[in-house]
């Protein structure tokens, strides 16, 4: 059992935060240095993807206990934080139309010419090369570890060892070369023992390993977290009432800690009467009773008297609570970027639901541009007319009707274009259930493969009552036991146990929405005095 495995058996299985620490404090540079490059020399960024892949690291410990190399999952696991953490900076970028200067903290160090060339492409060779030969060189130049170390790690003679990483470094050199850079395998080992590793900051490890202790292992939810959530949610009613359901919360929230706070007050001062009573006389412990009586009744009184008082003025505002509706409208003809907001949340969804499809279409970028503007007008509409206001027009948002935006979609396509989207749409939902089942399966030995995935879609398809009725996919309708059963002959039993609990979440998640838009009804009753708007 190798170092690194035996820490992660004991945090995984006791918890040790000095096991952890000691993970992070062995492996920091070679993350930090990759994030470092694939975020472009920005310091900043690569801090929070180091952050990130470490947490990662404490969610998943328990099943990486068995990975020989760790490094190589570190490695694989920084590109796609890199590449979630690079895309956030751009869409933010975009947003605010600001062009921030990349701060490369290593500028100083005066590398080499030839290095200067490899540093910007050297990821993505190395994500090119097969998983035995990128862990040997991770281990040998990343890691800084010694042929007799790597050969212990991999399970190999010293030998061997050395071997692999030769192979491996003929193999860099060549798809250096494809990319236009000439060296040798002995300039590339050197430069690589020198250049690929860059020092985190000071103090780094112990704020990445503090923070993802004192987290749990877990990860908290950013205000970009809950835009995308607004952006991808339809707002049946508008902005305000989601103000007023987080202030019933927070009040909740606060009426229970009060609660909670006055019994355990009143518990300390029972057990201090009891103290006192014990030492004092009988005469003494009588008026002491009387006195306690009076003002216990003094105090019933009074709360008695603030909580009518606050009834009371509970249900005046209540009487006078405004549409929230139109008091969202309101929001949001004061505060145009906010539609504007959710208007480009909505095409950042359609370019990533419909990219599948504009690639077997061929679509021109024009093209493109074009469906997007017709899908964004249509879904702007559909937005504003579930809450029974017409667009602002200040905003730009077309009142395009589905039936409008069906004729010019055909127009855009053609027939058979259109055809191919229509198949498309019905079977959006299918799949991304299977791109879930696929996510859930990524690290795992037996990842979902992109014929397993289209299988599943079909599966799904054929098993949906409304799919069978011309209508698209919703999971609702979905004969769960049949598509398992049908699954049983392209999927493992871990895939399958993955697609069962995803079923499981998606059934549950159903059953929670419709309690939540019950109550939202009731509530907009409540308070308006009409239906709300379903």
């Amino acid at each position: 059992m190798s170092d690194d495995t035996e820490l992660l058996h004991r945090y995984a299985r006791d918890g040790s935060e000095e096991a952890f620490t000691e993970l992070v404090r062995r492996h920091l540079d070679l993350v930090y240095s990759a994030a470092l490059r694939r975020v472009g020399g920005d310091a900043h960024l690569a801090r929070d993807v180091t952050q990130q892949v470490f947490i990662a690291l404490a969610r998943q410990a328990a099943g990486l206990i068995d990975r020989p190399v760790l490094a190589g999952w570190l490695y694989t696991t920084s590109r796609f934080a890199s590449a979630r953490v690079v895309r956030a900076e751009r869409r933010r970028q975009a947003r605010e139309q600001e062009a921030h200067l990349m701060h490369d903290p290593v500028a100083g160090n005066s590398p080499d010419p030839d290095w200067d060339g490899i540093r910007p492409v050297l990821d993505d060779v190395m994500d090119q090369l097969n998983e035995r030969d990128r862990e040997a060189l991770l281990l040998r130049f990343f890691e800084g570890l010694p042929f007799a170390a790597v050969s212990t790690i991999l399970g190999l003679t010293e030998d061997a060892a050395r071997k692999r990483v030769d192979r491996a470094l003929d193999k860099l050199r060549a798809l250096l070369a494809r990319r236009g850079i000439g060296s040798t395998t002995i300039a590339v080992a050197l430069m690589l023992e020198n250049q690929a590793v860059t020092a985190a900051p000071a103090g780094l490890s112990a704020t990445v390993a503090g923070s993802v202790l004192s987290a749990g292992g877990g990860a908290s939810v950013s205000t970009l977290n809950f835009l995308q959530l607004m952006g991808t949610t339809k707002l049946s009613v508008s902005l305000a009432v989601t103000g007023v359901f987080l202030a019933i919360g927070l009040v909740t929230y606060e009426i229970r800690a009060s609660r909670e706070t006055s019994a355990a007050l009143a518990s300390a001062n029972a057990v201090n009467g009891e103290l006192l009573a014990r030492l004092g006389t009988t005469s003494r412990r009588a008026q002491s009773a009387e006195r306690n009586l009076a003002d216990l009744q003094k105090a019933a009184d009074a709360a008695r008297a603030a909580r009518a008082a606050e009834d009371a003025k509970a249900a005046s505002e209540a009487a006078t609570v405004r549409d929230p509706v139109a008091a969202g409208r309101e929001f949001l003809t004061a505060h145009p970027e906010a539609s504007q907001l959710v208007t480009a949340e909505i095409r950042a969804n359609m370019i990533k639901n419909y990219a599948r499809l504009f690639s077997s279409l061929g679509l021109s970028p024009a093209q493109i541009d074009q469906f997007l503007d017709l899908m964004v007008q249509s879904q702007a509409g559909l937005w504003w007319n579930s809450a029974r206001q017409e667009p602002i027009a200040e905003f730009g948002l077309a009142d395009l009707t589905k039936d409008e935006r069906e004729a010019k979609l055909r127009a855009l396509l053609g027939d058979d274009g259109y055809r191919q989207y229509q198949e498309f749409d019905r079977t959006n939902t299918a799949r991304r259930f299977a791109a879930q089942v696929g996510e859930a399966m990524y690290f795992t030995a037996t990842p979902l493969t992109a014929d397993q995935a289209g299988a599943l879609v079909q599966i799904l398809s054929q098993n949906s009552s409304d799919y069978q009725k011309g209508r698209s996919v919703s999971l609702s309708s979905v004969n769960w036991d049949a598509a398992l059963e049908h699954a049983r002959t392209v999927m493992t039993e871990s895939q399958l146990a993955a697609f069962a609990g995803l079923r499981d979440q998606n059934q549950f998640q159903q059953e929670l929405n419709q309690a939540m838009n019950e109550a939202k009804q009731a509530f907009i009753q409540s308070a308006t005095g009409r239906p709300a708007s379903k």
